[in-house]
């Protein structure tokens, strides 16, 4: 049986240098990327269905942005903004320390997202949502549609998994704090490092998972990166180690997206936990040998 993700976020035209650092560069390939991006294709290549709800520009950057999306068998509905650009990020590409990475989305069409966007889309059927902090934080309107979304899905059922996302480039860590915090008691799923669960329980990172818990989630995956990563569900505990990748790591952005994405659907399937979490990291390891947030595919 198929299940269906709903996710509101922005859709970014990449520019992936084929060298670092960005000062030298002078060859690019343009992808598509974005982290709610890559959760909504990851649910997508792991069997089930995802709706995107964006925003980009009348441009070309946006016409390529919904002619990929729509190639990788995402439900897109992203409105066109006549006076706003589609967003851009230019970076290198980076293993642990993750590159250079220059955000051209201030002023961008994804910063008009509104709650309507995600009234116009929404439907009974979707089993789950998942929504960030890299959204939260661009506008006061994007933080209403996280909310939103969040709203409705607890309305019908829905699960809610949130990853914080932390991006100083983007906001200051009390930004992602304060507009989080409003989510706090309707989260099903948190995921995120030790920094990231804190801010989104509101509390200190030894605190957080215990508090996340006492507020109604019944996960908590804390991301440890090349650590690894630990599962609480209030039972049990449980620790998976960082799967060797298959060959260098070449480029670690997008692989915690895709960890989120394949956690989502193990847990929809009703997978023990454990298999959770070893289908969450096998994901993780696929990204982070190839250019770029994406694989070609992702196997099952």
């Amino acid at each position: 049986m198929t299940r269906l993700l709903l996710t509101v976020g922005e859709a970014l035209a990449v520019f992936l240098a084929e060298t670092a650092p960005l000062a030298s560069a002078n060859r690019f390939e343009r992808i598509v990327s974005g982290a709610e991006v890559n959760v909504a294709v990851g649910f997508v290549r792991a069997g089930h269905r995802s709706k995107l709800v964006t925003r980009v520009g009348s441009d070309a950057l946006g016409d390529a942005v919904a002619r990929q999306l729509t190639a990788w068998r995402v439900d897109l509905h992203a409105s066109r903004d006549p006076d706003r650009p589609t967003g851009v990020l230019i970076r290198t590409t980076g293993g642990a320390t993750r590159g250079e990475a220059m955000h051209l989305r201030h002023g961008a069409a994804a910063e008009t997202l509104q709650p309507t966007d995600v009234d116009a889309v929404w439907s009974d059927e979707v089993d789950v949502v998942f929504v960030s902090g890299v959204t939260a934080v661009r506008s006061a309107s994007a933080a209403a549609a996280v909310r939103r979304t969040v709203e409705l899905a607890r309305s019908t059922g829905a699960l809610v998994v949130v990853d914080p996302n932390l991006r100083p480039a983007l906001a200051p860590a009390e930004a992602f704090a304060r507009e989080l915090a409003p989510l706090r008691g309707q989260i099903d799923i948190a995921i995120g490092d030790a920094t990231e669960l804190a801010l989104l329980a509101g509390t200190s990172e030894q605190r957080a998972v215990a508090t996340l818990l006492e507020q109604g989630a019944r996960l908590v995956v804390e991301k440890g990166g090349a650590d690894g990563a630990i599962a609480y569900d209030g039972r049990q505990r449980l620790t998976e180690p960082a799967h060797r990748a298959g060959s260098d790591v070449v480029d670690s952005v997008g692989a915690g997206d895709a960890f989120a994405a394949a956690l989502i659907a193990a847990v929809l399937e009703d997978a023990p936990l454990r298999h959770v979490l070893n289908r969450a990291a096998a994901a993780a390891a696929r990204v982070v040998t190839i250019r770029g947030d994406l694989p070609a595919e992702t196997p099952s």
